[in-house]
């Protein structure tokens, strides 16, 4: 007989949704919404009453009070939505297409890759919990939620948790919690009921444990554990009780907040010491994913606004964005963020290494058709980048590098001048060495992505402009370090310049508008992803081919280098060489600059 893992869970999710016009539940009066920052919004689903699996106590009482304590936070009534087994209206009961179809008007429809197909109601700024409780499955290692009409093993009667994940992860909200109760009962009918540790229920907490990126799980127990309930006494899942009074008003901060580390903290502790002193056993409810800032979901009586999040820095336009633009986006993130434009870090005793906050934002990759010396590999394309990120004011130079013990192979020595003759490979050790020394400071390096140094090597210009700095449309070696001295090799009309016939010390020629140095000649830099074609259609947060191409596998470089013409040193100009390469090939051309993530938002 054909075994399935199977599981019961309790869940909310916490995301960002605007619209102009929804239809209220259960008799309510239409919603007329005028668009402001800091909605809130809500839809949950609870079921008892299964048809063909065992049924459950405590699922619709879990949504309805997770609605009243909803409402008691500042969640208008108009914009909370119930379903559940006895609504008035067809719309709000709980089969698959009520509950899939609730979704995709919240967070938009997508395909069976994620990709976008119909934009949501979800916008930026707002905030919404959609909430289920119920059973859940794992059918051959993919797991499902269980709308009513459920019939085990038929995958078509089910509702993909990956699905929900994707729809989230395409959707516009600012904030996306995934709060999951599980591993209650057994869903098989005639099945024992209460708590149990089984494979199946393992299989089902197990694939929770790394939700994708910008996604939070809090899970109501870690792996191989159970999710207890206590109908008698609490009248709820242990879990979702506590989370209940956690935002009732028991998990409020020192400003009378309940934000979802508060509450996870405060159900956490709960949680493990209720079961351990009643049943003896150990569960522990755990957070999962990447924070990107802590926000508030509410505390009892009192409306509590998620925090406004800056809009992105849109570069798409014929114009770009002017410097001054530029430099509001850097502040108004670095305001948000908590943190500086600019912040140094000591990388060794007495060296430091300077960054400057690049805000998220849009921006058209690669070259126009008619742009002067493009490559056949620019294709124009349409790239978002979702997460603010700093990089190096300039390439790494000699002594940087030097101070965590590399050898430097530099031709041209000297302290500040950038690190050349160096490999992927060791770039990206590099990196991953000083994230290691700077561990207890939670920092991240690593190399760039294409696409966000072309998008940083831009500082706002549009891709009508080939060049990040001066006027866009022209470069000259007094404005950049290359070989401007042959008469072929200036870019847009500029006129001659001296050629050093070496690199230069990093910082000597203009910034641009982000206050990034020598973007534009120098020494290629590496980037981190592998070399492939462009897509061609839009993309967010593209991080090259995922895997490593047919030989001869390439890694990116940009930027040009001292020795080459102006054409090289285009924003969209690209470059690729081998990691492991003989560097002798390529010629003393060849360094990096870091990128990097700190910890918080």
């Amino acid at each position: 007989m054909r075994r399935f893992p199977l599981v019961a869970i309790s869940l909310f999710l916490s995301l960002a949704v605007g619209a102009p016009r929804l239809q209220a539940q259960d008799g309510q009066r239409n919603i007329n919404r005028v668009r402001g920052d800091g909605q809130k919004w809500a839809v949950l689903v609870g079921i008892d009453d299964y048809a063909f699996v065992s049924k459950l106590e405590s699922c619709g009482r879990d949504m309805r009070a997770l609605r009243d304590r909803l409402l008691e936070s500042g969640f208008p009534k108009e914009q909370v939505f119930l379903l559940h087994d006895k609504a008035d209206s067809s719309r709000y009961r709980t089969d698959k297409d009520c509950i899939e179809a609730q979704l995709d008007l919240l967070l938009g429809k997508v395909d069976d890759n994620g990709q976008p197909l119909s934009p949501g109601v979800v916008d930026k700024g707002d905030l919404v919990v959609v909430g289920f409780s119920g059973h859940g499955v794992q059918l051959e290692g993919v797991s499902y939620l269980c709308p009513v009409g459920t019939r085990l093993g038929e995958p078509k009667t089910l509702v993909s948790v990956d699905g929900i994940f994707k729809r989230l992860s395409a959707c516009r909200a600012s904030q996306k919690l995934f709060i999951i109760d599980a591993c209650r009962n057994d869903p098989r009918p005639g099945g024992q009921k209460g708590p149990r540790s089984t494979n199946e229920t393992q299989g089902f907490a197990k694939s929770l444990q790394t939700p994708p990126e910008g996604i939070l799980v809090l899970a109501s127990c870690a792996p191989g554990q159970v999710s207890w309930e206590d109908p008698k006494d609490l009248g709820h899942g242990v879990f979702m009780h506590f989370v209940l009074k956690g935002l009732g008003g028991e998990a409020k901060d020192k400003e009378g907040k309940v934000t979802v580390t508060g509450l996870w903290q405060y159900a956490n502790r709960e949680t493990k010491l209720y079961v351990a002193h009643h049943y003896g056993e150990v569960q522990t409810p755990e957070l999962r994913g990447n924070l990107l800032g802590d926000f508030a979901l509410g505390a009892a009586g009192e409306a509590v606004t998620a925090p406004v999040v800056p809009t992105l820095l849109d570069c798409t336009g014929v114009m770009g964005r002017t410097a001054a633009e530029v430099k509001s986006a850097q502040q108004t993130w670095a305001k948000y963020l908590g943190r500086q434009v600019e912040e140094e870090d000591e990388i060794a005793p007495g060296v430091k290494m300077k960054f400057v906050l690049v805000p998220p934002g849009k921006f058209v990759m690669g070259s126009p058709a008619d742009e002067k010396d493009r490559g056949d590999d620019e294709l124009q394309h349409e790239v978002t980048i979702t997460r603010p990120f700093y990089l190096a004011k300039t390439e790494v130079t000699q002594e940087q590098y030097q101070a965590l013990g590399k050898k430097n192979k530099s031709k041209f020595q000297g302290a500040n001048l950038p690190v050349e003759n160096v490999g992927w490979d060791e770039a990206d050790a590099f990196a991953r060495e000083l994230t290691q020394k700077k561990a207890g400071a939670r920092i991240l390096y690593r190399l760039p992505t294409e696409a966000e140094w072309e998008y940083a090597c831009r500082g706002g210009h549009s891709s009508s402009s080939p060049f990040g700095i001066g006027n866009g449309t022209s470069l000259s070696s007094r404005e950049a370090n290359f070989d401007g001295k042959d008469p072929s090799s200036p870019y847009g009309g500029a006129a001659t310049g001296p050629f050093l016939q070496k690199t230069s010390e990093v910082g000597k020629y203009e910034a641009n508008a982000l206050g990034l140095f020598d973007m534009h000649g120098n020494a290629w830099e590496w980037c981190g992803d592998w070399y492939g074609n462009y897509p061609a259609g839009r993309v967010t947060d593209p991080t090259g081919p995922k895997d490593r191409p047919k030989e001869p596998a390439v890694r990116v470089c940009r930027g040009g280098a001292w020795a080459e013409f102006a054409a090289d040193c285009r924003a969209a100009a690209r470059n690729a060489f081998k990691p492991g390469g003989n560097l002798a090939e390529f010629g003393p051309k060849l360094g990096f600059r870091l990128a990097r993530i700190p910890p918080g938002k």
